[in-house]
């Protein structure tokens, strides 16, 4: 009866040792996998901080890029407006030039027109003199 119960301790002993060999080979596989995993993880990661690092670069990289051109866009705005202001300020000069040479234009004019009339007037006058000498030799050649 010992006996038996000696045999069948050991079984026990035996199946719980195996069954606990069993479970420390399962576990020891599932320590591999979580390992594998985790150096998977960990390499996953690597590439990820690699990228983002890259990517934080680019932003970088495309910011400065676009300030550049903001400046750039500024500077060519302002260059178009001090053009524009200068363009006015020419038109505006122009116009008070043609609105100068128009007045001169206009007084010539004027002048000249006084000018042939006192010419007018004075060949008028000429002739009537020129008339009167006429008359008067005429009349001292008939005396």
């Amino acid at each position: 009866n010992l006996e038996q119960e000696l045999a069948s301790v050991r079984q026990q002993l035996d199946d719980a040792n195996k069954s606990a060999c069993h479970e420390q080979e399962q576990l020891q596989r599932k320590l591999e996998t979580v390992a594998t995993e985790k150096d998977e993880l960990l390499a996953a990661k690597a590439a990820m901080k690699c990228e983002i690092e890259s990517l934080e670069s680019n932003v970088a990289d495309i910011t400065d890029a676009r300030e550049a051109e903001t400046r750039n866009l500024q500077k060519e705005l302002a260059e178009k407006v001090l053009m524009q202001k200068e363009m006015s300020t020419l038109k505006s000069e122009v116009s008070e030039i043609t609105a100068t040479k128009e007045a001169a234009v206009d007084n010539l004019e004027q002048e000249l027109a006084s000018v042939q009339q006192q010419l007018d007037d004075a060949k008028k006058a000429a002739c009537h003199e020129e008339e009167q000498l006429q008359r008067k030799l005429e009349t001292v050649a008939t005396e």
